[in-house]
């Protein structure tokens, strides 16, 4: 579960490309307000997520699609 893992967050910019998140099914508002985020994430494997609403609303990374997870991506098209 990664709700509001980052939400808000002002000056964050790791790179979690690495991360394992392939167990996660709730991934609402992970990034939300984020506003210095825009790492790719891109290859997280996401499969199991049930949950994304808002994962990155207002945040930086909104700014960039190509970067969000591909069953995500839609939401910020």
């Amino acid at each position: 579960m990664f709700v509001s893992t980052f939400s808000g967050c002002k000056k964050f910019n790791a790179d979690l490309s690495k991360w394992n998140v392939s167990n996660g099914t709730d991934f609402i508002v992970m990034f939300y307000s984020c506003k210095s985020f825009n790492a790719n994430l891109s290859n997280w494997d996401v499969s199991n997520a049930a949950s994304w609403k808002d994962f990155a609303t207002y945040s930086l990374l909104e700014k960039y699609p190509e970067r969000i997870p591909e069953k995500f991506k839609k939401d910020y098209l």
